[in-house]
C-alpha cells in the first residue's frame, strides 16, 4: 500500500547529501522552477514531480521533524544526511505514478470526472435544479459539450462501463478511495479528510492512493483510448511535451538558429532566464544537442568527476572542475548526463 512515509523517505534518500531538505517538498508540490525540473531527471524522481501539489509546508515539517526526532535524518543549512541503513528496506515507492506525465491534466481530469457524473446523476433522475460541484469555467464547458453527444443516461451507462472496466483491475481499497469522492444524485462525495478519516489513513496516504489511481486510469485511456471513448475525452488540452510557454517561445527561436544573445533582444528577457529556458529544454527535449553551448571535451571531463565522485551539487563539481567551465555549462550537463553517463568517449 502506497504511504506517504515510506514515499517521502524514499525521495529523500535519492537527494541524500545533494540538495536541501525542502527539494522533496519542492518536487512534491511541483514547482515549477528549472532547479526541479532538472532534479527530478538527475535524481529519477520524475514520477513523483507534482504527485502532491496542495501539500502544505506545515505538515512537510512535521514529517520531517518526527524523521529528526527517530534518528533517521539529520538536516543541515545547505545539505541534509538520511541513515540509508535505517531505511534500508524501503523498496521503489513511485512505480504507480506517472507525476511528470500528467501534472499539467491530472487535477483537472478528476474534476471533469467528478463534474459530469454529478450532472449526468442529477439529470437521469430529472432534476435539473443542483449546484455544481466545480466553478471552473472550462471545466463546466467540458461537461457541456460532452452532454451534446447523446442522452444522459446512455452516457450514464457508458461511463459506468468504462469506470468498472479500469477500477476492477486495481487494488479494492484504492478503488473505493477513488469512488467515495463521486458525487451523485442523493450522494455527496467524500472530502480527503472524511475519507481519511473513514479508512484511517494519513490524509497524505488518502492523496498518494487518489492519484496513483488517477493516473493508472489515465495510463489506461491513453493507452487504449478506443475502449474508454468517454474518459479519454476528459482529458483537456493533453500534451506531452511539459514546457513552460517561455521556454517553448525560447525553443521556437533556438531551432531558428538564433544564439543566446539575439534572443535575449527578441524576448527582452535577461541572459540568466535565457540560460533557465535551454537547461529546462535540454532536460526535457531527448534529442537536444548542448554541444553548441558546452565543447565536446568539457562534456567528457564534466562526465567523468559526476562518475569518479557520484557528487551532483554545483559548488562541489565546481571544485573538483577548477572552476574550468561556467555555471551554465556545468547545469546543461547535468540536464543531460543520464545521455552521457554509460559512454563518454564522444
Amino acid at each position: 500500500m502506497i504511504e506517504f512515509r515510506t514515499t517521502l523517505l524514499y525521495i529523500l534518500s535519492r537527494l541524500n547529501g545533494q540538495r536541501t531538505v525542502y527539494a522533496a517538498y519542492h518536487i512534491l508540490r511541483g514547482k515549477k522552477s528549472s532547479q526541479t525540473i532538472q532534479d527530478i531527471h538527475l535524481f529519477g524522481l520524475k514520477n513523483a514531480y507534482s504527485i502532491l501539489p496542495r501539500l502544505k509546508k506545515e505538515t512537510y515539517d512535521q514529517w520531517l521533524q518526527q524523521f529528526i526526532n527517530e534518528g533517521l535524518i539529520s538536516v543541515g543549512k545547505d545539505s541534509f544526511t538520511i541513515d540509508l541503513k535505517k531505511v534500508d528496506h524501503i523498496e521503489q515507492q513511485l512505480k504507480d505514478f506517472n507525476g511528470f506525465k500528467y501534472h499539467k491534466v491530472d487535477r483537472q481530469w478528476f474534476a471533469t470526472l467528478q463534474l459530469l457524473i454529478q450532472t449526468l446523476s442529477n439529470l437521469t433522475y430529472q432534476n435539473k435544479r443542483f449546484i455544481p460541484i466545480s466553478d471552473d469555467l472550462i471545466i463546466q464547458r467540458q461537461v457541456k459539450s460532452l452532454l451534446n453527444q447523446g442522452e444522459p443516461i446512455f452516457l450514464s451507462e457508458q461511463l459506468k462501463v468504462e469506470l468498472e472496466s479500469i477500477l476492477k483491475k486495481l487494488n479494492e481499497l484504492y478503488a473505493n478511495v477513488f469512488t467515495m469522492q463521486l458525487t451523485g444524485y442523493t450522494r455527496i462525495g467524500y472530502n480527503r479528510r472524511q475519507v481519511a478519516d473513514y479508512v484511517q489513513l494519513n490524509e497524505e496516504d488518502v492523496e498518494l492512493m487518489t492519484k496513483a489511481t488517477i493516473h493508472k486510469v489515465l495510463d489506461e485511456v491513453t493507452n487504449q483510448g478506443n475502449l474508454y471513448p468517454l474518459l479519454k475525452s476528459l482529458i483537456i488540452n493533453h500534451n506531452d511535451s511539459s514546457l513552460t510557454e517561455s521556454a517553448r517561445r525560447t525553443y521556437e527561436l533556438l531551432l531558428r538558429g538564433y544564439n543566446i544573445q539575439k534572443i535575449e533582444k527578441i524576448r527582452r528577457l535577461k541572459e540568466s532566464t535565457i540560460q533557465d529556458h535551454i537547461i529546462e529544454i535540454a532536460t526535457q527535449i531527448e534529442d537536444f544537442d548542448i554541444t553548441s553551448f558546452v565543447e565536446r571535451n568539457d562534456i567528457e571531463r564534466i562526465v567523468n568527476v559526476i562518475n569518479e565522485t557520484d557528487a551532483k551539487r554545483l559548488k562541489t563539481l565546481m571544485k573538483y572542475l577548477n572552476h574550468s567551465v561556467t555555471y551554465f555549462q556545468l547545469r546543461l550537463v547535468l540536464a543531460k548526463y543520464h545521455t552521457y553517463k554509460e559512454s563518454v568517449d564522444l
